[in-house]
């Protein structure tokens, strides 16, 4: 059986939900690390909390390594 399509929250695009691909939000320490950057650098203004939600891992490495 093949595994959930999972919507990542920054592109909102979807994906199978995979280890090597996505990484949960479990924290909210990882949480301010995603909205900071979606705020500052793309005006996206998230209105929900993103506890327990999915991330394609490189949208979390662009934004949270990536401090252009």
């Amino acid at each position: 059986m093949p595994s959930a399509i999972i919507l990542c929250v920054v592109r909102g695009k979807t994906g199978r939900l995979a280890r090597s691909n996505l990484t949960q939000l479990c924290t909210s320490e990882r949480e301010e690390k995603v909205r900071l950057p979606l705020r500052i650098r793309y005006k996206k203004k998230l209105n929900h909390s993103l506890l327990n939600e999915h991330v394609h891992k490189l949208c979390y490495k662009v934004l949270v390594y990536d401090q252009c």
